[in-house]
């Protein structure tokens, strides 16, 4: 990276042009803020603002990693694909040797629910 500038939207407005004289190694102290405050704005570009039960995919994450919950496969594929376009469109790339896969499924009941009153 040569010749970066940024800024930094507070409250609504920009900061005046701060110019970047090198990259930003990793452990750096101000490294995570500032993949964070990038990350959250592909993050916004996926419709994640719900809990999973008022949608079909939400995103959680801490720090650099994040879990993709669905009610199927082909949501989450899509969120990941949204999510991963997003990300590119500001730099970041996602690598893929890191990710993992687990997949669970809701077990048949094994016998029917049954109603609960509390007195």
């Amino acid at each position: 990276m040569q010749n970066t500038r940024c800024q930094v939207k507070i409250a609504g407005e920009l900061t005046s042009v701060i110019e970047v004289p090198q990259e930003l190694k990793q452990g750096d102290g101000l490294a995570p803020t500032l993949f964070n405050l990038a990350f959250e704005h592909a993050m916004r570009r996926v419709d994640v603002n719900t809990i999973l039960m008022d949608k079909s995919v939400q995103i959680t994450g801490y720090a650099d990693d994040l879990n993709i919950f669905g009610r199927s496969v082909m949501a989450i594929k899509k969120a990941f694909g949204n999510l991963e376009e997003a990300a590119k469109e500001i730099g970041l790339i996602i690598n893929e040797h890191k990710i993992k896969l687990a997949f669970s499924f809701e077990a048949p009941p094994q016998s029917p629910p049954c109603n609960l009153i509390v007195a």
